[in-house]
C-alpha cells in the first residue's frame, strides 16, 4: 500500500517537496490537533509535524505518525524517505500546489498558456489535472531532481 500523508501548518514546503516524489499529501495550514488526528485516522494517513506532543497524542491513538525534527526541509525530506522507505515514480508526480496529478501534454495543446519564449525552449510540459497550472523541466529542475536523488540516495545509505 502507498503511503498517504497529512502534514500540520509547520511544514508547507515540506509538502511541495512530497507531492513532487508522487505522494498523496494534504497540507492543512490552520486545522486544530483534534481535526487533524480525525482526519489522519479516517483517510489512514500519516501525520507529520513539528509537534510532539501531537505525535503522543496520535500514536496512543493508534494514528500513524512522524515528529519532524529537523528544521531544514532537505534533512527533514531525507529523514521521512528513509522512515517511509519512499521511492521517485515519475509517472505520479503530483501538483505541489493542490495534490493532483501531473499529466503529460503535448506543447501545441498549452501554447496560448505559456510564454512564446518558454514553448519555443522546452519539448516537454505537464498540466494539472485540478488547478490546470503548467509545469516543465526549466532551470530550476536539475535542483529539485538533485534533491531528490540525494534524499533517495540517504536512505539507501543508511
Amino acid at each position: 500500500m502507498e503511503h498517504k500523508f497529512l502534514l500540520d501548518g509547520m511544514l508547507g514546503s515540506l509538502t511541495r517537496w512530497l507531492r513532487l516524489l508522487g505522494y498523496d499529501t494534504i497540507y492543512l495550514k490552520n486545522e486544530n490537533d483534534h481535526k487533524l488526528i480525525e482526519i489522519a485516522e479516517s483517510e489512514d494517513r500519516i501525520l507529520l509535524t513539528r509537534d510532539e506532543l501531537l505525535v503522543k497524542i496520535a500514536k496512543k491513538k493508534g494514528i500513524k505518525s512522524y515528529y519532524i525534527t529537523k528544521n531544514n526541509d532537505k534533512e527533514a525530506l531525507n529523514d521521512v524517505v528513509s522512515e517511509y522507505n519512499m521511492i521517485f515514480n515519475t509517472e505520479k508526480i503530483r501538483c505541489p500546489i493542490c495534490n493532483s496529478f501531473l499529466k503529460n501534454t503535448d506543447k501545441n495543446n498549452i501554447k496560448n498558456m505559456i510564454p512564446e519564449k518558454v514553448f519555443n525552449k522546452f519539448y516537454e510540459f505537464w498540466i494539472c489535472d485540478g488547478c490546470k497550472k503548467i509545469y516543465w523541466k526549466g532551470t530550476h529542475w536539475p535542483k529539485i531532481l538533485t534533491t531528490i536523488n540525494n534524499a533517495i540516495e540517504n536512505k539507501n545509505n543508511k
